[in-house]
């Protein structure tokens, strides 16, 4: 009897063992089905987000650059209205047509000055026939083709992969003149290399100019690989976890890589918008959206709504920080003082990464009276400027040029231009001080 009992619980041991098995290989089968659908979703997800970020990122700035030439537009028929002493609508033919040739060189000035760092531009090409065919367009500014502008384009152009790039942007534009998106091929910025490319164009009626802007389709592919890669290691790390703990973690692991997953799309989504407008060595602004707040800020000035300061600021001797501690701490001087100046100045101004180690902070609401308040400040950030290098304390010290606004000035580069004087006066007079041009 006893031996019938042993044998009656060995082959329950057995049933129970062989049970437990089983729902674990279910219950991991299933997990692994459940992570590779959140996975495979995700990635389709996020291809689809970054593809509707990059639209927006195109489109965005193509409206900008179109509202921008519109607005200085009537800012100098204005002008040259009030210098001719007659209304706007009663200026010569001769006095529009000025100031539409200054619209276009402005328009120069802004597109080659532009520095996306996702190797994108913006284009202009001039329709002179709506119908199509040779000639049927000539390029008018092209920051990848320079030496080609003036040149007559034709609608029967093909790209490698046999497409016709112009006559699909000439039908589209026509078809949908607020703005339409096609890809073709084409050679990168600076480079030989052809890759596919994301485009949006939008036509510019007044001028027959179709504006365009475009983004390669690697780096779009790049991002929706990130996202695989990042959803593959949670899968792993979630089978792991479920093998140890099954019957009780299942479901909290599943929901916790559900979370890793969305944290893992949700970064990459962030890092996108981050990119477009962020420097990446110091987190301020960069020069090519600077330009875009700069320019802004005049467009508010020059209607009444705001003034405006431009104030320069220069780390001092930052060369020989450079070549004495090498780069790493160079790199480390320049996020101290971006974060010394984040911390100085209000929520409103703007601390712009303008290029090396030099910093433009766009004080707005700013008054000249107020230049006083903007040295304290500036001297209130200098003197906490501290980084280690070798085991030493190195004190950096900043000059700066201080400028506004003014009402005979063209564009914001007027006032950037008066506070880079006046940092170059603060420079040869002993730096670690503010020189002003108000």
């Amino acid at each position: 009897m006893a031996d019938d009992r042993a044998e009656i619980w060995q082959r329950y041991g057995r049933l129970i063992r062989v049970g437990t098995l089983v729902v674990m290989g279910a219950l991991l089968a299933a997990f692994l089905a459940a992570t590779a659908i959140m996975t495979s979703g995700n990635v389709s997800e996020t291809t689809d987000l970054v593809y509707s970020l990059k639209a927006e990122y195109l489109k965005s700035n193509v409206d900008q650059l179109i509202n921008a030439l519109e607005a200085y537009r009537a800012d100098e028929l204005g002008r040259t209205a009030a210098e001719r002493g007659v209304a706007v609508e009663d200026l010569s033919a001769d006095d529009v047509a000025a100031v539409d040739e200054r619209v276009q060189r402005y328009a120069e000035d802004v597109i080659y000055a532009e520095d996306f760092r996702d190797g994108s531009y913006i284009w202009v090409n001039q329709v002179v026939d709506y119908d199509g065919g040779d000639g049927y367009a000539i390029r008018r500014i092209h920051p990848n083709l320079r030496d080609t502008v003036g040149t007559e384009l034709s609608t029967d152009t093909t790209d490698i992969a046999g497409n016709h790039p112009y006559r699909d942007e000439l039908e589209g534009v026509k078809a949908h003149p607020e703005g339409y998106y096609y890809t073709y091929y084409f050679k990168e910025l600076n480079s030989d290399t052809v890759s596919e490319k994301y485009t949006y164009a939008r036509l510019y009626e007044r001028y027959d100019w179709i504006v365009a802007m475009g983004v390669y389709v690697n780096e779009i592919d790049e991002y929706a690989g990130r996202a695989r890669a990042a959803g593959r290691r949670v899968a792993l790390v979630g089978a792991v976890v479920l093998l140890v703990a099954m019957s009780v973690f299942a479901v909290g692991v599943y929901y916790v890589s559900k979370r890793r997953l969305q944290s893992a799309y949700d970064t990459a989504s962030a890092e996108l918008r981050q990119e477009a407008h962020h420097d990446a060595l110091t987190g301020c602004w960069n020069r090519g959206y600077g330009d875009k707040l700069a320019r802004r800020a005049f467009a508010d000035f020059r209607s009444g709504r705001a003034d405006c300061g431009i104030l320069i600021v220069d780390v001092d001797e930052f060369k020989e920080v450079n070549d004495t501690y090498g780069h790493a701490a160079g790199d480390r001087a320049l996020r101290t003082v971006a974060a010394a100046l984040k911390d100085a100045f209000r929520s409103g101004d703007r601390v712009v990464r303008w290029g090396g180690d030099e910093f433009v902070v766009i004080l707005n609401g700013f008054k000249a009276k107020g230049a006083d308040t903007i040295e304290g400040k500036l001297r209130g950030a200098t003197g906490r400027l501290r980084i280690e290098a070798d085991g030493r304390e190195i004190r950096l010290t900043l000059s700066a040029g201080l400028a506004v606004y003014e009402a005979g000035d063209d564009s914001y580069k007027a006032a950037v231009n008066r506070a880079d004087e006046a940092l170059y006066e603060a420079k040869t007079n002993g730096r670690d001080r503010m020189c002003r041009r108000l």
